[in-house]
């Protein structure tokens, strides 16, 4: 199997995706935020930080970049809020699903699953 995550001290996604964009985690990060929008799901710090092979700190200010409304469905996993963010930073469906995704293997899945069917439709 797979393993996407550099860190093996960290909670890992492990799994075979053949979407995966390599070794590159600003492109994951890009791909997890792409699914993220679609479904009109949040997912933690940590789940991205798991999928991404870095420390939850860092994935913030080195994966998704400036504040605004697509990144928003990153979430601390207390609170259910984005950092730092504002009312109009936020998108506007962020609490319309109550789920809340903590596990980066739970995350990759979902994000494997959505890129396959998305494959399968062209």
């Amino acid at each position: 199997m797979a393993m996407h995550a550099r860190n093996d001290q960290r909670e890992l996604c492990r799994c075979d995706c053949a979407w995966w964009p390599g070794d590159d985690p600003g492109q994951q990060a890009l791909r997890v935020l792409e699914f993220l929008n679609h479904a009109r799901l949040r997912c933690t710090y940590g789940a991205m930080a798991g999928v991404l092979g870095t420390d939850a700190r860092f994935v913030a200010q080195r994966y998704l970049g400036a504040r605004r409304k697509n990144a928003s469905w990153v979430v601390n996993k207390k609170s259910g809020e984005p950092t730092g963010y504002e009312v109009q930073e936020k998108h506007p469906e962020l609490h319309n699903c109550s789920q809340v995704i903590s596990d980066a293997n739970e995350l990759c899945r979902l994000v494997c699953d959505y890129f396959e069917s998305k494959r399968k439709q062209r």
